[in-house]
């Protein structure tokens, strides 16, 4: 896994209040596929199976999709007929907490 180190800090950041676990569930499998430049391909069936978002209809994952890119958190394309969104992870957009450790660190 490539973002081990951004995965880590977003988990432990303090997160908006318009955030919801299943956001973070989200962004945390993204974080866990998504290749060298944050990018990703899983269908929606994959989300909501390795999420539970969505675990009732697709409406919980679409809600909270669109509420991740609505916060800037990702960007998707959608590549073609039949095919998967390419999602983008915007880390630099994520809530993180540094180590205490690297805080002290002069």
């Amino acid at each position: 896994m490539i973002f081990n180190e951004a995965l880590e800090q977003f988990l432990r950041a303090d997160k908006p209040g318009w955030c919801r676990g299943q956001d973070v569930a989200i962004i945390a499998y993204l974080l866990t596929v998504a290749n060298a430049d944050g990018k990703c391909a899983p269908t929606q069936q994959e989300l909501t199976k390795a999420t539970g978002a969505g675990a009732v209809n697709l409406a919980g994952l679409r809600n909270s999709l669109e509420r991740l890119k609505e916060n800037k958190w990702i960007t998707w394309v959608k590549a073609g007929p039949r095919m998967n969104n390419i999602y983008t992870v915007r880390i630099e957009n994520l809530p993180r907490k540094e180590d205490d450790e690297a805080k002290s660190t002069p």
